[in-house]
């Protein structure tokens, strides 16, 4: 690959986080490229790679990819939760392979290498999987949780939790968007919040009279935990402490409802977005409109929401036709 770049891999992926936060990509996107770049960082150092990336190969990446996309227990830990003991995943192969075509086009265009050793790599992406939804049982359990802790001496906790979930609900929020909300971004008159989108664009956001009734009671025992503590600032979600109650933390808040309610399907509370729009799609029948709603870029994005509303309307008519007994048989 010649002998262009001086600097170590190391730094050369520094480089390229810091160009992301100079381009203002969002914070989720700076931390999707740093994470995944620094298990690539990780594995180039257990396998001995040379530190200088004209070393690197597409032997070398094709490696790489495999094991991100195979392997067990990844990236030398096998901490609880975390992606290093999740099961290898189909996707994951495809992700990093997006990650690293970023990376190197970014080292090529700033000089640092004269090409990509990912010119010859053409993996083919993953089919895209319709979306599934939280069912109406399941979210009567999460929900069921939230109302047990308000009534048995965990008010603030209760009304947060399920405020929390029903603003997902009503209004198809992005995680981030929600969980970074601010006391003046919501209208609760209105049913309505200001939210700040990907790419920085501001946005509104739209919620219901139940949801507004959850955000009331929440409101008044986070202004007493506020007036107590004093350590909030103007943050939305708290926690018990009134300290801001941080992406990270409202993550995991979910996971430990979604546990006790004794949910287990896949997903996280990302997937009450997905829920909000498979119903919301069954009332509008306007893609476009639906599209506008979620702030998507462009209609490919919401294209998988009206794959997994067809595949349910289709279950629906087969289970009308009722074929096996049309025939006669028994």
């Amino acid at each position: 690959m010649g002998n262009k770049s001086q600097l170590p891999l190391s730094a050369l992926v520094q480089g390229f986080i810091f160009a992301l936060q100079v381009d203002g990509r969002e914070p989720s996107t700076v931390d999707y490229y740093q994470g995944n770049l620094r298990r690539f960082l990780w594995y180039a150092s257990e396998h001995n790679w040379p530190d200088d990336p004209q070393g690197i190969d597409s032997w070398k990446v094709r490696e790489f990819l495999a094991y991100a996309g195979n392997a067990r227990n990844r990236w030398g830990t096998t901490g609880n939760g975390s992606e290093n003991c999740r099961e290898s995943s189909k996707t994951g192969g495809w992700r990093y392979y997006r990650t690293l075509r970023r990376f190197l086009n970014w080292a090529v265009s700033e000089g640092f290498l004269e090409k990509t050793p990912l010119s010859n790599i053409k993996p083919k992406p993953p089919k895209e999987k319709p979306v599934e939804p939280y069912t109406a049982g399941e979210l009567t359990k999460l929900l069921a949780v939230c109302d047990y802790d308000f009534k048995d001496g965990a008010s603030f906790l209760g009304a947060r939790n399920k405020a929390i979930i029903l603003l997902y609900l009503a209004s198809g929020g992005r995680f981030r968007e929600v969980a970074n909300l601010h006391l003046l971004d919501l209208d609760l008159r209105r049913g309505r919040a200001k939210v700040l989108r990907k790419g920085g664009e501001e946005g509104v956001i739209g919620f219901d009279t139940v949801t507004k009734k959850a955000l009331w009671k929440y409101l008044a025992l986070r202004d007493e935990r506020a007036k107590r503590y004093g350590r909030a600032g103007d943050w939305l979600w708290l926690t018990e402490e009134g300290k801001r109650l941080t992406v990270n933390g409202l993550h995991i808040a979910f996971r430990r409802i979604k546990k006790r309610a004794g949910v287990n399907c896949p997903g996280a509370i990302h997937k009450l977005r997905h829920t909000w729009a498979l119903n919301t799609l069954r009332e509008i029948k306007d893609p476009f409109l639906l599209q506008l709603l979620l702030g998507h870029k462009d209609l490919a994005m919401t294209r998988r929401y009206t794959m997994g509303l067809k595949l349910e309307e289709a279950l629906a008519a087969l289970d009308r036709a009722k074929p096996v007994e049309r025939l006669g048989l028994r």
